[in-house]
């Protein structure tokens, strides 16, 4: 789902300073300031002016001090030390990890480190993490590790990888640091202290962080183009999901924004612009004074402005599946990990019948059909409701608070039933009628009550018979392949179990028309079996729906 709970949507949560500097400033600017603001039509007329107002200056940026302290890093490897010697190389690891975090280090002073993750890969040996003991081998000859000890580690075959400036970050793998380090982290690093503290939504640092990716040149090269319109989607040009004018084009409905929504939104962005000047991503370092703002950072600062506006409605939640045991899907649940924006995948419409389930393989989305869809019909994603657990009213209102549109799809303008109403009485037939008896031609639904001694009914659109006895034959069969696939899931054979459920929804797709509860019971299925193929964990407690 897009992130749509209201603590992801606010700017600032309820443990940081931006919070109450939010409500000094509402209660300091004058209504006359406030009406000036609403009449104000770009992002750039609106940073300059709210980033001359006195309050928005009340609180310092600076950059914070790395965290590194040798002293403190030699006792937490020699716990790691004594717990290794004691066989307990779970708090070894643990300790090593923490000492890792804490040694300071430069490109020609690596020794203490490599030393101290050669350790680490010893425990992650005995733990039968062979994977990350790997990794920490290729870390540490990648450092200054004493060739007379190489054999220690040639002899063998939860991974952290340090920043080289701080102790406030870690990385999942050398590459991961590698690539960190030459782009966003770089800008970050002496900064995250202060957006830290400051409570800022995770929205906020996704809008710091599109910049700190590329870096200031970039956006200085795409400033003439995207003045000058460059709505790639709706063109002939080329479209590519990496390319920034996917974002930028993003609604963010700047047009439905009150004057206490900008100047917030402004607010939270003059946060962000003062870290970045404190990160040194101008490449100068003007006093934090100065309040006369240079034309690159009046662009740098509408771009945030920007970005704090779609990212509210286009942004994703990412999640992982964790589960009680391996294999065991019937017990895991969904839990949320952070956001990101994928632009493809936001240009995909709701529906609150949704036709794809979503997943993530490492930092890639799939998204995968969970239904027939058909030529020329809407590929529709979901953003939170979905008709099967919230009543429509609930669903509309839902969506017209968050998303600022009146769905219309189908379960909306039919007002179709929840779940637990959907009426076993009767069955939902698809009309027969074809044409020259190939090609169907009729997409009437009877309506037909379970309890029918009548094998032929007569379709009061088209007017042609429709054999209910041959899909009551198929309807149940699918009871015997249901109760198959679910064994199959239960045994741990996903694909297998998936294969089968996508063949039962095929079986009654072709036969009866949603909703009904057998239908969407295998819909979500085939949408757990999915999500299993996505990264996944396991945890050694029950885990709690």
């Amino acid at each position: 789902m897009k992130l749509d709970s209201l603590a992801e949507k606010k700017l600032d949560t309820d443990c940081g300073f931006l919070k109450c500097h939010h409500s000094n400033l509402r209660n300091s600017i004058s209504d006359e300031k406030l009406q000036e603001l609403s009449t104000l039509q770009s992002d750039e007329k609106r940073f300059s002016f709210v980033y001359k107002l006195p309050v928005v200056h009340e609180y310092e940026v600076k950059a914070s001090s790395s965290g590194k302290n040798e002293t403190e890093a030699g006792q937490l490897k020699e716990e790691g030390n004594k717990a290794f010697q004691n066989g307990n190389y779970q708090s070894a690891m643990q300790s090593y990890t923490k000492s890792i975090m804490k040694i300071p280090w430069a490109k020609d002073s690596t020794r203490e480190l490599a030393i101290t993750v050669a350790n680490r890969s010893a425990t992650f040996y005995h733990l039968q993490k062979y994977q990350l003991a790997l990794q920490d081998i290729d870390l540490v000859f990648s450092l200054d590790y004493p060739p007379e000890l190489s054999y220690k580690v040639l002899d063998r075959l939860e991974a952290a990888y340090p920043c080289n400036q701080c102790t406030r970050v870690a990385f999942c793998s050398v590459a991961c640091q590698s690539e960190a380090l030459a782009t966003h982290h770089a800008v970050e690093c002496p900064i995250l202290e202060t957006l830290w503290s400051s409570g800022a939504s995770i929205i906020c640092l996704m809008a710091l962080r599109i910049l700190s990716q590329r870096g200031l040149k970039y956006f200085l090269d795409m400033r003439d183009i995207l003045k000058k319109g460059c709505d790639v989607v709706n063109s002939s040009q080329k479209y590519h999901p990496t390319d920034y004018r996917t974002v930028y084009n993003l609604v963010g409905h700047s047009g439905m924004r009150t004057a206490l929504d900008f100047l917030l939104r402004t607010d939270t962005a003059i946060l962000l612009f003062r870290c970045l000047k404190v990160a040194g991503f101008f490449n100068m370092h003007p006093s934090e004074s100065e309040q006369e703002l240079m034309p690159d950072e009046v662009f740098v600062g509408a771009l945030l402005l920007h970005h704090l506006q779609l990212l509210q409605f286009n942004a994703h939640e990412i999640s992982e599946l964790q589960l009680e045991k391996p294999n065991k899907i019937d017990s895991a649940r969904s839990v949320f990990l952070g956001g990101g924006l994928f632009p493809t995948l936001a240009l995909f419409n709701h529906s609150c019948d949704p036709g794809i389930t979503r997943y993530f393989q490492g930092t890639t989305v799939i998204a995968r059909a969970i239904k027939n869809i058909h030529c020329g019909e809407m590929i529709a994603e979901n953003y939170g409701p979905i008709f099967t657990q919230t009543p429509r009213a609930e669903r509309q209102a839902t969506l017209k608070s968050q998303y600022k549109f009146d769905c219309l799809c189908v379960p909306c303008n039919e007002d179709w039933p929840m779940f637990n109403n959907m009426n076993q009485g009767i069955m939902r037939f698809r009309c027969t009628g074809t044409e020259d008896g190939k090609i169907r031609k009729c997409n009437n639904v009877i309506i037909v009550p379970t309890d029918t001694s009548d094998f032929m009914i007569r379709c009061a659109v088209c007017k042609e018979n429709t054999n209910i006895l041959r899909g009551l034959k198929v309807l149940q069969d699918t009871d015997a392949m249901f109760h198959k696939a679910t064994q199959l899931m239960d045994e741990g054979k996903v694909r297998q179990a998936l294969d089968k459920y996508t063949e039962i929804l095929g079986l009654l797709d072709s036969i009866l028309a949603p909703p009904f509860k057998d239908f969407h019971l295998c819909q979500q299925a085939i949408r757990h079996c999915m999500l299993s193929f996505g990264n996944k964990s396991v945890v050694s407690k029950k885990v709690t729906k």
